[in-house]
Order: structure tokens, then C-alpha cells, then sequence
């Protein structure tokens, strides 16, 4: 039972109470525009270390840093899973209040999409001191690492990859968004070579409110589409496709379309020339595969693949129908397909390296139970 107090003040009256309210939320206001101007000159909120706990989230280790936030490899204390954690670090007022309005961008963008080729977010923390995101660790490794490590990829392991790639980034275009820096470092594998488009920091909204002077030049400059640096503000999914082309390009070769000293000379040569062709570089490339990267990479936007399925289309031409009848596979053949491996694989169990040439003499269902046998990750044969 609660006493009340013989001398405390007579109850305020209903006008008075919402005099008062809307004074202490104007105060709040204040105080919340006060804190995020005064962020970058704060002494009481340095960056956050390796072995600090963040919300519920203990780091761990740094995974990578950009121009504007760290991400940590961090584990959840409630959940007792391993996170990648995205933290915003401190900058000038205005560069930090552009980053925090794309973090918060990515994170609105991440919990409306729901799709086994998008890196999940678990958590935002919206705080005006030290917002960040807590999302899904792949566990593996991003294309960009396995090309640096292994070399160009054969046609078949890099049409796999890049048709994973290009179901994520048809989702998002579904909710009239962009990525805007499609590149091997943004497409994560996991330990079972389900690929995971990551970074969506750089992503936009097509939208009346986000058209014009909003719509600025970002991305990295050898996978950019030549409308993101002359016409920033007409960018639309065919952007993506120039960079998912320039991806493809490099997995199958081994280097970018375009090489130059500098990033302007790199934009330059976007503007000016046509990438050398594929096949010359890979002779032994499937020259009708190597014609579908060149249209990926068309200059004039207009001559690329307006979408995911045209481009699927193009790879089941001819001989590249032998890769679309192994790799696309409908969801539900791909979620049984993972789960067998799940179960032949107990966890802690190491996974043998996992051969992705099938034998033109064998079949693909002979290969995946053979797979399973294995204890393979099976996804990677899609």
C-alpha cells in the first residue's frame, strides 16, 4: 500500500499536467539536439575497445573500419551467439550527422527485409552518444578475401556466387532501394557458401524525398556505374547491376574492368572505354558468359539487364543453361539442401574442402547425396 504523505502538495490539475509534460519534452528535445551537437567535442564517450561492452554485446575483436564506423566481432550475452557489431564513430557535426541518418537508413532497411541472401539485423541501438547495429556474422569469409587468396574463380564457382548476390539485391530493389556499393568486399560467405550481401551504409531510398542534392557520389570508384558520378540523383537498380558486373568480372578473372593511379583516372576510363572482354584475358571462358558481363557492365544503363530475372535469362542461354539448371534451385530444394548438411555436419566438426565441379557424367542428385555422405557443405552447389 502506498502512504501518503501528510505534508506533500495538492494534486496538480489536469491543464497543469500537461503544462508541465510539455515543458519537460521541449527540455528533453534540448537536451537530445545538445548532446548529438556537442558529440564529437565529448570527452565522456571515446571509442569503444576491443574487450568493452557495448549494450549486451561483449567485443571481441575489430572485423574492419571505415571512413565513418567500426565493426566489431562481439558476443551477445543474451542470446550466446557471436554478432558483428557496426559502431558510429565520432567526426565533425556534419559528417556524423550524415552517417547517422545512413546508419539509421541501413538499419530501417535491414528490418523490413527478411531474405537468405541479406545479412540479418538483431538490434539498433539508436543512442544519440553511440548508435549502432548489431547484426548477423556470417562466419565465413567476403568474396573479395577469396579471390585475394585462391585467384579468379572457375566460371562455374563464380555464376553460383554472383546468382546468390543477385537474388539479395532483388529484394531490396523490391522496396524501391538501392545499394549503391555493390563490390566483393559487401558479399559475404558463409561457412556454407551461402552468400550474404552485406553493408548496406551506402544504401538509398528511391523516393521524391531522397531525390536531388541528397542523392551524392558514393560507392568505391572500380565497381561504379558512370551514372553514379556524372547524374548521382537519376541512380536507380541498374547501378547495382554495373556493380555486380564489375564483381562478376573480377571473380572470373581475377581483375577489376578498369585499373588506373588514381580513383579519378579510374572514372575516367569508366566514361571513355569499353573493359576488355573477359574471354581475352580467361581464354578457356565461355564466350557467351563473358558477352553477359560485358552487358552487365554497358556504359549506357539503358543497355544493361533492367532486372534480376533478365539476367538469369541470359545465363540459361545455351551453354549456360547447364549452370542455371545446377544453381537455380528453388528456395525450398535449397533450405532442405542446407539443413541435411547441418545434420551430417554436428557442431564443432570440421568440413572437408568441398570440390564445386560437378562431372558432366554425373548427376546433380548423385553429387548432392554423395555430398551429403560427405558431410559437405551442400550449398555451395548451387
Amino acid at each position: 500500500m502506498v502512504r501518503k504523505d501528510e505534508n506533500s502538495p495538492a494534486p496538480l490539475s489536469a491543464e497543469s499536467c500537461r503544462s508541465l509534460a510539455q515543458h519537460d519534452l521541449q527540455r528533453g528535445l534540448r537536451n537530445h539536439e545538445s548532446c548529438v551537437d556537442n558529440r564529437p567535442n565529448s570527452h565522456c564517450d571515446p571509442e569503444p575497445q576491443v574487450g568493452q561492452k557495448l549494450g549486451k554485446c561483449h567485443l571481441e575483436a575489430i572485423l574492419g573500419k571505415g571512413g565513418s564506423c567500426t565493426v566489431f566481432r562481439a558476443r551477445h550475452e543474451s542470446l550466446a551467439v557471436p554478432v558483428a557489431v557496426k559502431v558510429l564513430l565520432p567526426d565533425d557535426d556534419a559528417r556524423w550527422q550524415q552517417s547517422y541518418l545512413q546508419l539509421q537508413t541501413e538499419a530501417h532497411l535491414l528490418a523490413r527485409l527478411n531474405h537468405p541472401h541479406i545479412v540479418r539485423i538483431l538490434d539498433f541501438e539508436d543512442h544519440p552518444i553511440l548508435p549502432y547495429l548489431v547484426l548477423e556474422l556470417a562466419g565465413g569469409r567476403s568474396l573479395h578475401d577469396l579471390i585475394r587468396h585462391q585467384g579468379r574463380l572457375t566460371q562455374d564457382q563464380a555464376t553460383a556466387l554472383i546468382l546468390q548476390a543477385a537474388e539479395g539485391l532483388s529484394a531490396l530493389w523490391k522496396l524501391n532501394a538501392v545499394h549503391r556499393d555493390v563490390k566483393p568486399a559487401n558479399i559475404l560467405l558463409t561457412a556454407e557458401g551461402v552468400v550474404k550481401i552485406a553493408d548496406l551504409g551506402q544504401a538509398a531510398l528511391l523516393s521524391s524525398a531522397t531525390q536531388g542534392p541528397a542523392m551524392t557520389v558514393v560507392g568505391t570508384a572500380a565497381y561504379l556505374a558512370p551514372e553514379q558520378f556524372l547524374a548521382p540523383q537519376t541512380v536507380d537498380s541498374r547501378a547495382d547491376m554495373y556493380g555486380l558486373g564489375a564483381t562478376f568480372y573480377e571473380a572470373v578473372t581475377g581483375e577489376t574492368p578498369f585499373t588506373g593511379r588514381s580513383c579519378q583516372e579510374i572514372l575516367l576510363h569508366q566514361v571513355q572505354e569499353s573493359p576488355r572482354p573477359p574471354h581475352l584475358l580467361v581464354p578457356q571462358l565461355d564466350r557467351h558468359l563473358s558477352k553477359v558481363i560485358l552487358t552487365m557492365l554497358a556504359r549506357d544503363r539503358a543497355n544493361r539487364y533492367p532486372s534480376i530475372k533478365a539476367l538469369q535469362d541470359a545465363l540459361a542461354h545455351r551453354s549456360c543453361r547447364f549452370w542455371t539448371d545446377r544453381y537455380l534451385l528453388d528456395q525450398s530444394r535449397r533450405d532442405a539442401a542446407l539443413v541435411a548438411s547441418k545434420t551430417c555436419n554436428p557442431r564443432g566438426k570440421s568440413r572437408p574442402e568441398l570440390n564445386l565441379t560437378v562431372p558432366r557424367s554425373r548427376s546433380l542428385r548423385q553429387h548432392l547425396a554423395d555430398a551429403f555422405h560427405l558431410a559437405a557443405p551442400v550449398e555451395w552447389l548451387q
